[in-house]
């Protein structure tokens, strides 16, 4: 394996189903800011079914990077593949970020320690059992710390085998534990959303504490979230400079007295047009 760096860029390639990774050291330190590597759910590519593909960032400790939803001052990473004409890739699932509130009121919604972006991969059933296939992935991404960000960037290839059935891979952990922060339907019951005042109010009885993050357009953008995104108590309400028009979606963070949270998926129409 060889490394090419520039300013946080590199080169490597790996043999089949072993994590590809690539060390970007921003300035002049000695260890990397972020890795990444390529990984696999499973061990194989079977015709007809899904393979879940792992971009898997490992951030160090004092560095941050960013949500789908950056927030004011981020940038979000970047993922472009290259695949066999017989493979298909879905929608980027990402995990829940953090929100950073810095100087001035500015808002930005981030991943510390580690960053596993999960990408499923459709199989088409014409796929050749007994071949392997290369998947190649250009990344870019920018982190930061107190101080600075700096871009990286760097191009990965995993080769995966092609047969009739697949068992997990020696990675199927980090997927779990990926998933268990990704937002989910909210249970039924367990939330009342709705409108007052032109204002988005979010209801869960017994939490004691609420925190939206909201998806990207076309979702409305609502404002001041600095101030009004997070919420002691059960109720959580958050305005608009104008009326929306769409859903407002995003993620619900509900804490109970536990302190432990659970992450739901939301999506609230937009409120009936003002006569």
């Amino acid at each position: 394996m060889s490394i090419l760096f520039r300013i946080v860029a590199g080169l490597c390639l790996s043999g089949a189903l072993t994590p590809c990774s690539l060390a970007a050291q921003p300035g002049m330190s000695d260890e990397p800011a972020v890795t990444a590597r390529l990984i696999g759910e499973t061990d194989a590519l079977v015709p007809g079914e899904t393979f879940y593909l792992g971009v898997d960032f490992e951030i160090a400790e004092g560095w941050h990077m960013y949500w789908k939803n950056p927030g004011e001052s981020g940038a979000v990473a970047r993922v472009a593949l290259e695949l066999p004409e017989w493979i298909t890739a879905g929608t980027v699932q990402w995990p829940t970020p953090d929100r950073l509130l810095l100087p001035g009121g500015i808002l930005d919604y981030v991943h510390h320690g580690v960053l596993t972006l999960i990408i499923p991969l459709t199989v088409g059933a014409n796929a050749p059992v007994g071949a392997e296939a290369e998947i190649d992935a250009d990344l870019w991404w920018l982190m930061c710390d107190d101080e600075i960000c700096v871009p990286g960037t760097a191009d990965l290839s995993m080769r995966v085998p092609v047969a009739s059935s697949a068992t997990a891979s020696r990675e199927a952990g980090v997927f779990e534990r990926a998933r268990r922060i990704h937002p989910v339907a909210p249970p039924e019951g367990g939330l009342r959303a709705d409108w007052e005042n032109g204002k988005a109010r979010f209801q869960v009885p017994g939490a004691t504490k609420l925190t939206f993050l909201p998806d990207l357009a076309p979702s409305p953008q609502p404002i001041d979230l600095a101030t009004t995104g997070e919420s002691e108590g059960e109720r959580l309400i958050i305005g608009f400079d104008d009326a929306p028009s769409t859903p407002l979606t995003g993620t619900l963070v509900v804490r109970r007295a536990s302190n432990k949270p659970v992450y739901w998926a939301v999506e609230l129409a937009p409120p009936p047009p003002q006569r």
